[in-house]
């Protein structure tokens, strides 16, 4: 099986079929791979917009080693980091003089570079002082919100990224915020218009830039929230 454009430009409009599209993939080379007198084989192929991706996810890459250059190999999966070399560059440009590479084109086709995450602020740990203050839980994965002042007071929320198994360490007191009925589970409540006033100083840091996340993947999630707020 071959996946083109596996990564999509999230800065450029594109979307990601669904939330579980990893899921459906799984789903459908299971189906092929049953007919197969061979295991099957899927090959994806992108330019590295972001390492944020749902493939990642689902094969839990260690998205932190995807840097320009790198090749990394897992149980079930393995990751090039391509970078074209000068010799190809030369002869693309020898076979089309027109052709014209902006900065951003060049750092991400031809450097291999996660262009979209550039700007993401990141923050592995939890801020001193930084309380929870609400998690939101879209598919199978969860992020918590924690509030609080940072000691340079740039930022006033930090974002974390959760698997699945996290829902055993949350209080039972605490809600858990979902968006659609199917992601509902014990101590949920779905989003409503009600609940926007609770969620503004979330959307307004937002706004500001004034949130660190623990991981890329944390940043996009939290954008997908954003809608609701």
């Amino acid at each position: 099986m071959f996946i083109d454009e596996f990564i999509v430009n999230l800065r450029g409009n594109e979307k990601y079929l669904t939330a579980d599209e990893y899921f459906l993939v799984q789903e459908i080379y299971t189906t092929y791979n049953r007919e197969s007198v061979k295991p099957i084989r899927i090959i994806g192929a992108a330019n590295p917009y972001s390492v944020y991706c749902p493939f990642f996810i689902g094969l839990d890459v260690d998205t932190r080693k995807l840097k320009p250059g790198a090749f990394i190999v897992g149980d079930n999966y393995c990751v090039n980091c391509f970078q074209v070399p000068e010799e190809l560059k030369k002869k693309i440009l020898a076979a089309n003089s027109m052709y014209q590479f902006d900065d951003a084109y060049r750092r991400y086709a031809f450097n291999g570079e996660a262009v979209n995450d550039a700007n993401i602020r990141i923050q592995k740990f939890e801020p001193r002082g930084f309380k929870l203050k609400m998690v939101f839980k879209l598919g199978r994965d969860f992020i918590s919100i924690h509030s609080g002042v940072s000691q340079d007071k740039t930022y006033k929320f930090w974002c974390c990224k959760h698997k699945e198994d996290w829902l055993s360490k949350v209080s039972k007191n605490r809600k858990i915020i979902v968006f659609n009925f199917g992601d509902m589970i014990d101590g949920s409540v779905k989003f409503s218009k009600e609940m926007t006033l609770t969620t503004l100083s979330l959307k307004q840091a937002m706004n500001n830039r004034q949130i660190t996340y623990n991981c890329i993947d944390a940043q996009y999630m939290l954008e997908d929230v954003y809608s609701y707020l």
